[in-house]
């Protein structure tokens, strides 16, 4: 839980191919990245900023891989 405030931070993730569409709940921040390594980059550092208590990412016919390969290669460097 994000100690400055108690409120859990819940994120979700809806994949296709072309883009990544990001939900911040409940504070309601929504924003879009291109599917791509370069665009998930850019939304696991965006997501980090809100220090979620979950992170939820629909898996639909592997059109998740970038975001997830991208969320593994910052928690291996100490990011996530």
């Amino acid at each position: 839980m994000n100690k400055e405030n108690p409120t859990e931070i819940n994120i979700g993730i809806d994949t296709s191919q072309s883009q990544l569409d990001i939900y911040v709940r409940p504070i309601g921040v929504y924003f879009s990245v291109d599917n791509t390594p370069k665009g998930a980059n850019e939304a696991v550092k965006r997501i980090q900023t809100y220090q979620p208590t979950r992170i939820l990412i629909e898996s639909t016919g592997r059109l998740e891989v970038f975001c997830l390969r991208s969320a593994q290669g910052q928690a291996a460097s100490g990011g996530v």
